[in-house]
């Protein structure tokens, strides 16, 4: 039987390495975070415009295989004794173009293509990998959105977050914490924050693509960036998570898997986390609108415990794309 190979391609940035982190040390699998490799930064951005999905949808620009030589994915010899894997992150999927990966499979047919849908394909953000992944003939499609999944035959799957160490901390200083950015929210958050200081709680909020007319007055960090490990910090300094899911969001984000991995309670909206595995009631308070919300159990020193048991961890996800292979 051959070995499989899976070579997982994702955008970049320092959450993507941090929630990667658990395969680093796997066998046979390789994480590629930067698609592209160039000279220098003219090249970069003359090839963001050349595959920009809103030009590209009213004129299609030719010759983007010029760009080949410099994909990170085009200097692999994938070499025929092994299955090779390669499973895209729907954002990296968007910096390359539907032929690019064609001309790879042409060239290599021992490839199998795999994709994972990190948001909602609703999402704006993401509407050039949804388009791509109805041109491109791949072999697996996994999605974080039971939704989602159901309704386009994608495999739902939780394994996305690995475990990251940090410093814990006896006594939080902040009482509610969120970090995140607009994404239609900034009204429901800003009267939460609002809610939450009339309360006496003190709520440390960081909010990014605020407009000026969007803002209140308050402690709120608007347009303020920190790193994922500085968001890490922040959250261990406090003693429940906030989370807002966008408009027909039904997945877990981010934050569901934070409180979990690192103990914290959850302030949410998601009305599908009832069903999570970890969900429990004592730990995580669902709301429908700000009234609802219990700001004495928020002010509350809990002692939170989820027996996690890294279900989560992206390993997961690279396994089932293992086993469903050596079934084929």
């Amino acid at each position: 039987m051959k070995k499989i190979r899976v070579y997982v391609v994702e955008p970049g940035g320092d959450i993507t390495r941090i929630m990667l982190k658990d395969l680093e040390d796997i066998a046979d699998v390789t994480v590629i975070f930067r698609p592209y490799e160039f000279p220098n930064a003219t090249f970069a951005k003359i090839k963001k415009y050349h595959f920009h999905y809103k030009i590209n949808k009213f004129l299609q620009l030719p010759l983007k295989r010029i760009w080949n030589k410099y994909s990170v994915l085009h200097n692999i010899s994938f070499e025929e004794e092994y299955y090779n894997v390669i499973l895209f992150n729907s954002f990296a999927l968007q910096e390359y173009s539907v032929q690019l990966i064609l001309d790879l499979k042409k060239r290599y047919p021992n490839i199998y293509l795999a994709l994972y849908f990190s948001d909602t394909i609703a999402s704006p953000v993401i509407k050039k990998a949804v388009y791509m992944s109805k041109k491109i003939p791949f072999d697996l499609i996994y999605s974080f959105d039971p939704v989602d999944s159901f309704e386009n035959g994608y495999i739902y799957t939780t394994a996305i977050y690995s475990k990251y160490n940090v410093t814990e901390m006896e006594q939080p200083q902040n009482d509610l914490f969120f970090v995140g950015e607009n994404k239609g929210r900034i009204s429901m958050l800003n009267s939460i924050y609002a809610a939450a200081v009339k309360n006496g709680l003190v709520a440390d909020f960081r909010i990014l693509r605020v407009r000026d007319d969007e803002k209140i007055d308050g402690t709120i960090k608007y347009n303020s960036r920190i790193t994922y490990l500085d968001c890490l910090s922040e959250l261990q300094n406090s003693k429940c998570i906030l989370d807002i899911v966008q408009e027909g969001q039904t997945g877990t984000t981010l934050r569901y898997y934070e409180a979990v991995c690192y103990n914290k309670k959850l302030l949410t909206n998601n009305k599908s986390l009832s069903k999570m595995k970890y969900y429990n009631s004592s730990y995580i308070q669902i709301f429908d609108t700000v009234e609802d919300i219990d700001w004495e159990w928020v002010k509350k020193e809990d002692a939170v415990n989820y027996n996690y048991d890294n279900d989560y961890s992206p390993v997961n996800l690279v396994n089932d794309i293992i086993n469903r292979l050596n079934k084929e």
